[in-house]
């Protein structure tokens, strides 16, 4: 009768589709650690490792000899349990067992040469997984067994991202490749396929955004510089953007201007309550410097030179090169923010356990802030705030969450926020624009679409119909 094996997931036997009762955690261990050396002997004294390690009882031979026994009942001929040479055998095709069979596709789809057969042999393999492997079963032999399959297993998902990228399936890999990215951020082949990914998919900003996180965590934990892989992702996408020439052959990291204080200078941020007077926050220069390493903003924050002081003051006495904008997005201006579906338009107002600005929206009449949409990278926006009773700030998600949900804030520029931004036109509205997070890839909105004021604006998954999260940006009158 026809049977199947599961380690990848829980330890199962199926038959005819359905699940043999195995027993106790235990004598599933038992089994798994014979089906993964399935067709080969385990003797005896390596088999009461592997289930026990150094915790086995006084008893253990007698304990393995009866879950031995009620394992041949529960298989019934399913596969044969061969006690032989001073150990065991389970004798099974290798091809009913999950591990052994996404073992052999993944080794497959390495031989061959036919990428969309590699791609559909991977695409099997990684169908096999249904969790965790061995899950519901533990002893240390089987957890560091576990740790080897859970390599194995992002290896392959990263193989077939590869070919999956090649042939046009970035919409397909993007959701996983945002997961692995998070679970392992400084690994640099995840990091390259989520940025061409990203690319492909229209959303470059948030790939310039991935690339230079990446660079500066391998620079403050490793102290390293990301690898061709990446690299040469970044210069296609540089290249696809048109930057402008670097103005040097080799990359230079962006000095400050001649005129900027020291650090025994700076004077200390404002202090933590809403007064954010005085903290002006502009765009002295934009500094884009080819060559795979570097693009950097140069900024006014508030430990920078005295309020007041003119970009061209500061910023030295080269001109800042010019920023090739999409056509379709508003040039960097100040604007309101109104909600298409509510037409109220962003607003805040203070919060009381924290004193910083809770956005909502509110009757465009009112006394709004003056929002100015700045550059900041290819792509990339601030939204900057000037509120008539709060002052200067930025516009940012709170504490960089990256839950759906998370509340969208005014503050100080460059505190704890998530503030910068991509603006992408959306179709189906007329001079409709989405305000997309970078750092979560998540669209602002009003809080279940709601049409009432004061609804806070919080950031959510993008939704194809953009209920209600879909802005237009109207220069204020007057």
């Amino acid at each position: 009768m026809p049977a199947e094996f599961t380690l990848l997931g829980e330890v199962q036997v199926l038959v005819d589709g359905q699940p043999v009762d195995l027993g106790h955690a235990r004598q599933r261990c038992v089994l798994a650690v014979l089906l993964v050396d399935a067709n080969r002997l385990v003797h005896t004294p390596a088999l009461v490792d592997r289930v026990w390690g150094d915790q086995a009882p006084a008893r253990a031979r007698n304990a393995l000899y009866g879950y031995i026994h009620h394992l041949r009942a529960a298989l019934d001929g399913a596969a044969d349990i061969q006690r032989k040479d001073g150990g065991y055998l389970l004798e099974v095709d290798p091809n009913t067992v999950d591990l052994h069979r996404f073992r052999a596709l993944v080794a497959s789809a390495r031989a061959t040469d036919d990428d969309r057969h590699g791609l559909t042999l991977l695409d099997d393999a990684l169908a096999l997984w249904r969790g965790e492997a061995f899950a519901g079963t533990s002893s240390p032999w089987l957890d560091g067994v576990r740790d080897t399959l859970d390599h194995d297993h992002l290896q392959a998902r990263l193989d077939h991202h590869d070919l999956a990228l090649g042939h046009g399936r970035h919409a397909e890999v993007l959701p996983d490749l945002l997961r692995l990215a998070e679970e392992h951020p400084l690994d640099e082949r995840i990091a390259g396929q989520l940025m061409l990914a990203l690319h492909r998919s229209g959303r470059s900003a948030a790939a310039l955004d991935h690339y230079h996180r990446l660079r500066r965590r391998l620079a403050d934990d490793l102290g390293v510089d990301p690898g061709p892989r990446v690299q040469e992702v970044f210069q296609l996408m540089l290249a696809n953007d048109s930057p402008p020439e670097p103005r040097t052959p080799e990359p230079a990291p962006a000095e400050p201007p001649p005129d900027a204080p020291t650090a025994d200078q700076v004077k200390p941020a404002p202090g933590p309550l809403r007064s954010r007077t005085g903290v002006i926050v502009s765009i002295a220069a934009l500094i884009l410097v080819m060559a795979g390493v570097l693009v950097a903003t140069q900024t006014l924050r508030p430990d920078d030179p005295p309020a007041g002081a003119s970009p061209s003051d500061t910023a030295g006495s080269s001109p800042a090169p010019s920023i090739s904008l999409d056509p379709r997005i508003p040039q960097p201006a100040v604007y309101d923010f109104q909600l298409v579906h509510s037409s109220l338009c962003l607003s805040e107002r203070p919060d009381q356990s924290s004193g910083d600005g809770e956005v909502m929206q509110t009757d465009c009449r009112t006394d709004v802030p003056v929002y100015s949409l700045v550059p900041w990278l290819t792509g990339v926006y601030r939204i900057l705030s000037d509120h008539p009773q709060f002052g200067e700030g930025c516009l940012g998600v709170r504490k960089a969450l990256k839950d759906p949900g998370a509340p969208v804030y005014n503050d100080y520029c460059d505190l704890e926020a998530a503030e910068e931004f991509s603006v992408e036109p959306f179709p189906s509205v007329k001079d409709g624009f989405l305000i997309r997070a970078i750092h979560s890839g998540m669209c602002l909105m009003a809080e279940n679409a709601s049409v009432i004021k004061e609804t806070p604006i919080i950031q959510a998954p993008c939704t194809p119909d953009g209920a209600g999260q879909v802005f237009r940006l109207i220069p204020p009158v007057g």
